[in-house]
């Protein structure tokens, strides 16, 4: 059961995800406000992901009373760079431009 509703939301959350931004994409000029769509995209990736790993991050150290020894900042901001391009940006970015093509072709 467990197993099957990961598979699921694993499956289901990029559909959604392309589904939502494809609507709200109908309605905007990409080219015209590129960097005032872009930006906010890659940022709500990137602080979404940032949340998840230093809550996990955190709460495993201080679980196992460890401390933070060592380059432990670089190892999270390269983290947090890396998963800045992650696929929910590029879903999200998929479907504003194949939206903005959808719209500029009718």
């Amino acid at each position: 059961m467990n197993v099957a509703l990961s598979a699921a939301a694993f499956f289901l959350s990029p559909v959604l995800l392309f589904v939502c931004l494809f609507l709200m994409g109908r309605n905007i000029d990409l080219v015209a406000e590129f960097l005032s769509v872009v930006v906010p995209l890659f940022i709500g990736s990137w602080v979404g992901h940032l949340i998840g790993y230093y809550s996990f991050y955190f709460l495993y150290i201080f679980q196992y009373d460890g401390s933070l020894v060592g380059p432990w900042i670089i190892g999270l901001v390269w983290h947090a760079f890396v998963t800045a391009f992650s696929a929910e940006f590029f879903v999200g970015f998929a479907a504003l431009s194949m939206a903005y093509i959808t719209t500029k072709r009718s």
